[in-house]
């Protein structure tokens, strides 16, 4: 059968023979071009990010339709856009690794190819795919770490721990038993009732969930060893809510709120809540030194789906977000922390609790590598639910501590031979 040349050329026109490569957008392309950003929100950002949205559009010729998303709502919502056939050009959200497949590899799109070296390298863990793929551009990284109502220790007549330098756990529970005692407090220590809060506390005791190369590494001594201290302080009035909370930040960040704790270990993202709603002086101080010191990290990422109408824009936009200047802008007005190098290394200067966020900031460069590899792991939330289960049935009496950390590691190393 001979075919004619317009059959063959229209034949062709279907295939990616005729296909562009994937390559940065240019000027042109950008102008006029509509994208869709599906943002979580962490409550102080939005503001500053809607004046960066408006700074992109006046700069590009570019419309950024802004969706903002609660933060317990962005896997449903992109479960659905997924059926629906209707995801977005990009998100801001936590952990891209849980949704990997949907992503669009950024290096091709990416103006300035040495981007990924401007990270703290611990944050672009997350971001980056077994083969060098980079899924994620991390926006800011968060730093888990305590808050101290000082207006309590005033009123018991003690000293504040040192901004400077962390207390090992046992000390900081006597402090804040004693500050508890004197004052009449329900609470010596308010806690997140979250997995990442738990394993934190678990990384203090030299606790790992998971190696550099994603394999199993929960020691089973080690994390015996923390849960015990972990159940102790539950059962003895010092940090009881555990037990009865049933949400996993409101609890405890309204019980700190309502000067019912002396203690709340939360992280860096409280600091502009309770520098707007809090009715007493408060300050944020180091984690407990234990094993090793430093809080524990999180974070968001810039994403562009594969799916979505226009990658190359919305990935020129993931990198505009991501320079100097403005993760500058964005994270400094946030009261978050940044992501970039020479952010995190020369520091910032905040508008408001400068001397809360040097605190983060120390913490930030104070996080075990081992955390980072943790928490960057793409099935890091399957793992550290696993253990804040087994914890729990430890903390009714269902098992031991030994026991909870068994299971624990046989979590993970099941959850290790699963693939996405």
């Amino acid at each position: 059968m001979v075919l004619s040349l317009a059959t063959v050329l229209t034949l062709l026109a279907g295939c990616s023979l005729f296909d562009k490569p994937p390559a940065p957008a240019a000027q042109e392309d950008i102008r006029g071009t509509e994208i869709e950003y599906l943002y979580v929100s962490d409550g102080n950002d939005a503001e500053v990010t809607r004046d960066l949205v408006a700074k992109y559009q006046d700069q590009t010729g570019a419309k950024i339709n802004l969706k903002p998303i609660d933060f317990n709502d962005v896997g449903k919502e992109l479960d659905r856009r997924r059926d629906a056939g209707e995801m977005p050009d990009l998100a801001r959200i936590p952990r891209p690794g849980l949704v990997r497949g949907d992503l669009a590899d950024l290096r091709p799109y990416l103006k300035d190819a040495k981007l990924v070296n401007a990270f703290v390298p611990g944050a672009i863990k997350g971001g980056t795919g077994p083969q060098g793929e980079v899924f994620g551009l991390p926006s800011d990284i968060t730093v888990s770490g305590p808050l101290v109502n000082l207006d309590l220790f005033a009123q018991a007549g003690e000293t504040a721990p040192s901004t400077k330098q962390g207390l090992p756990w046992p000390e900081l529970v006597a402090l804040a038993q004693k500050v508890q005692k004197a004052t009449g407090v329900k609470y010596a220590i308010a806690m997140d009732h979250t997995p990442h809060r738990l394993v934190g506390m678990l990384s203090q005791w030299g606790v790992d969930l998971f190696t550099p190369d994603g394999k199993a590494a929960l020691d089973v001594d080690k994390a015996a060893k923390a849960l015990d201290y972990f159940i102790q302080i539950n059962k003895n009035d010092t940090s009881t809510l555990w037990l009865t909370s049933k949400d996993g930040h409101r609890d405890a960040a309204e019980t700190f709120k309502n000067q019912e704790a002396v203690f709340y270990l939360s992280g860096n993202w409280k600091v502009g809540d309770y520098a707007q709603q809090a009715k007493f002086n408060w300050e944020s101080i180091p984690n407990p030194c234990q094993v090793r010191c430093g809080g524990y990290p999180g974070g968001k990422f810039t994403v562009v789906f594969k799916e979505g109408k226009q990658p190359a824009v919305a990935a020129a936009f993931a990198e505009w977000l991501a320079s100097r200047e403005n993760q500058a802008q964005f994270v400094g007005r946030s009261l978050f922390m940044p992501s970039r190098k020479d952010l995190a290394t020369s520091g910032l200067t905040y508008p408001q609790r400068q001397d809360d966020m040097n605190v983060y900031l120390g913490e930030l460069n104070r996080v075990p590598a081992e955390a980072f590899a943790s928490t960057g792991h793409p099935l890091f939330d399957r793992a550290a639910s696993a253990v804040m289960d087994s914890a729990m049935k430890a903390l009714k009496g269902q098992l031991t501590s030994r026991q909870a950390a068994e299971e624990s590691r046989k979590a993970i190393e099941d959850i290790t031979k699963q693939t996405r």
